[in-house]
């Protein structure tokens, strides 16, 4: 999970056998990355998880939780074509999970998704790029990337879609764009649509800074109960402290229903490069939807992430983080931390081991107070096979 600001950041998608995971910096579900597409032709990888899990509350309960050893196995592939002015990409996973003491719920696919990726350069000034997503899972929070909600076990999907484009108008300022729409089901809940559109003006104004006025529309729809619009404008500025180090700025004020709200829309991203990792930091304040809730949420988030490799091939990756979520008739406050290691046993085969915590302190739409803990154990091998086609 990338907060919303903070979504062109680019990255594959697929596999996923580490949905789930909730870090502020990574809110969208974690990406298990192979080796590299081969620059020009066409590629395949098919790809291969088998793992062993601990999870201490399999069905998030506050007074009872139940604890279980089970087994995933998500087998996936992905196929693409690279070439200089175009790169189209395809994917689809799924997990199978089975228990040790709950063998009632065994599933064959416990969650799936498919992903379609074009990105095309007509011209040297002008980019485009076009994304569409189907997800579907039986852990519904799993697709609460901003808010990492958690709710009951239950069948829900979402699809999306979004394209994008940037157009350089000079060597010092470019012009972007990009609209997303997205459609979230769940099984005795509402379904939601979003419509989201991002416009930007970054303009170069010294070697080290750029400044970004921007707009953000978004017009949520629940079905059946109504329907909320909001526009924000912000400015945004990027400095570049050192080669290694930059820190990205961006606020303004948010119109909601045609009032202003209390607090402005707003992205503080701060990055430093180390020799063998990365740090980052980052704090937002955004608005969104919790899946089946008929309400607009707002959240104000902190937290960060380290990546650093303590030896060749073993990397240990750490996220915690912080989301306060608020609505007209709910307010949770959630706490996570994320720890990993990988160790890259060659080119195709890496070993991993996770630790997952949540914390959920709060309540949502017509439940009492409740507090929340989860923890998840995780420990797999991943197999990643590229290889180039003919």
């Amino acid at each position: 999970m990338v907060l919303a600001p903070l979504l062109l950041f680019e990255g594959i998608l697929l596999p996923t056998d580490a949905m789930g995971q909730v870090t502020l910096g990574q809110l969208i579900p974690r990406v298990e990355k192979g080796a590299a597409p081969p620059a020009e032709g066409f590629y395949l990888t098919p790809s291969l998880s088998i793992g062993q899990l601990y999870d201490d509350n399999i069905f998030f309960s506050q007074t009872n939780p139940q604890q279980d050893f089970f087994t995933r196995i998500s087998p996936g592939i992905q196929a693409g074509y690279q070439s200089t002015p175009l790169m189209l990409l395809g994917g689809y996973t799924f997990d199978s999970e089975f228990y040790s003491k709950h063998p009632e719920i065994d599933t064959i696919q416990m969650r799936q998704r498919a992903l379609i990726k074009l990105k095309a350069m007509p011209t040297e000034l002008l980019t485009f790029s076009a994304d569409g997503t189907y997800s579907k899972t039986r852990a519904p929070w799993e697709l609460n990337t901003f808010t990492g909600v958690a709710i009951r076990r239950v069948i829900a999907d979402r699809i999306a879609f979004e394209p994008s484009m940037a157009y350089r108008l000079d060597p010092i300022t470019t012009a972007t764009g990009e609209y997303t729409f997205s459609r979230d089901r769940v099984v005795g809940g509402t379904s939601i649509n979003s419509n989201i559109v991002r416009l930007g003006f970054d303009r170069r104004i010294f070697t080290t800074d750029t400044l970004t006025p921007g707009y953000v529309g978004r017009h949520f729809e629940f079905e059946g109960v109504g329907t909320v619009t909001s526009h924000a404008f912000t400015l945004g500025w990027t400095h570049r402290f050192t080669p290694l180090t930059t820190l990205t700025i961006r606020a303004g004020p948010r119109v909601t229903e045609g009032s202003l709200d209390d607090q402005p829309e707003a992205l503080v991203y701060l990055h430093h490069r180390l020799t063998h990792g990365d740090l980052s930091l980052t704090y937002a304040n955004i608005q969104t939807t919790i899946i089946g809730q008929p309400q607009l949420a707002r959240t104000e988030s902190l937290g960060g992430s380290a990546t650093y490799e303590l030896l060749p091939y073993l990397r240990v990756t750490i996220g915690p983080a912080v989301i306060k979520v608020k609505g007209e008739t709910f307010k949770t406050t959630n706490y996570f931390s994320n720890v990993e290691l990988l160790y890259q046993l060659n080119k195709w085969l890496a070993l991993k081991a996770s630790h997952q915590f949540s914390f959920q302190q709060g309540h949502l739409l017509g439940a009492p107070e409740a507090e929340i803990r989860h923890n998840i154990y995780w420990l797999r091998l991943v197999i990643t096979y590229p290889f180039r086609l003919e």
